[in-house]
């Protein structure tokens, strides 16, 4: 007979119950345990996906204010602008938009249907989702200027063809 079951037959009944009392606060600790080690990871993951979000946000605001300015400054002059269109006023806005975009200078002399006009230096990662970024597009036909989210994938596959040659590797 093995040891623990003579070991429980020898108990006394109170002796069973202060067993079981500890083996049932045992697996109420490593439940409790386990359960704010997955509240943690959601907390963690909720966090990196809204941080995410909010930096994509901020691009993509950015981003339609130039796509503004180009389209506005483009019909009231009837030519396109040759400079990256900076929020006026405050000067750490319009820093942090130079350093955030790469921008085609010679877009305005292309011979293409579809230009790039600018996009974010560095994709924008995302958790669980792949890395993307937003890229002003000019079509020439429609005298339009437009805003997309391209994955990275597509934008290494498109950007020679719109003129967007961007440092893909580090």
């Amino acid at each position: 007979m093995p040891q623990a079951a003579k070991y429980a037959e020898d108990a006394t009944p109170s002796e069973q119950v202060a067993r079981r009392t500890l083996s049932m606060r045992r697996r109420r600790v490593w439940r409790s345990v386990g359960l704010v080690v997955l509240l943690t990871l959601a907390m963690v993951i909720l966090s990196v996906m809204n941080r995410d979000q909010q930096s994509i946000d901020a691009c993509r605001e950015r981003m339609t204010f130039a796509v503004g300015e180009f389209q506005r400054q483009l019909d009231e002059r009837g030519i396109s602008p040759s400079a990256l269109p900076l929020p006026e006023g405050d000067a750490d806005a319009r820093e942090r938009f130079r350093g955030h975009v790469l921008y085609n200078v010679l877009y305005t002399g292309s011979s293409r249907t579809e230009v790039g006009v600018c996009c974010c230096q560095e994709p924008h990662d995302r958790l669980f989702m792949p890395p993307g970024r937003h890229v002003i597009i000019f079509d020439v036909r429609q005298r339009r200027y437009e805003l997309r989210w391209m994955t990275e994938e597509e934008f290494v596959r498109r950007a020679d063809v719109l003129g967007l040659r961007v440092r893909l590797t580090p």
